[in-house]
């Protein structure tokens, strides 16, 4: 009965580290396709339903025609013309630097020099 018991026991940890593995794929390929302009939700599903191969895929497909590679290889010198993410002093989001204002609480982002 005990080899039974811990038989048991080692399928179900073998099986919880495989589903873990498929479901940090699934989610690492989708951000990775927001971070490159591409639709999440689309690569998430398609990250659930390939698991690994879909994730090495991806990887691939990011690094090779992604939109940030795509900018950093065609820019000058090598230099992606992204925008500089800051973040907001007062709520606390992601915002590009040459925003004025926050695009989420409208509070000025840079602080002026007084004369």
């Amino acid at each position: 009965m005990p080899l039974a018991a811990s038989n048991a026991i080692a399928i179900i940890g073998i099986t919880s580290v495989a589903v873990l593995l498929w479901l940090f794929c699934a989610f690492s390929v989708a951000n990775t396709a927001r971070s490159n302009g591409q639709s999440y939700n689309s690569w998430l599903l398609a990250g659930l339903v390939g698991g690994l191969v879909t994730w090495l895929f991806g990887a691939l497909y990011f690094r090779f025609a992604g939109e940030r590679s795509v900018r950093a290889r065609h820019s000058e010198r090598g230099r992606a013309d992204l925008p500089e993410i800051i973040r907001c002093p007062s709520c606390g989001q992601s915002v590009p630097s040459s925003f004025k204002s926050c695009q989420f609480c409208n509070q000025p982002l840079h602080s002026r020099k007084r004369r």
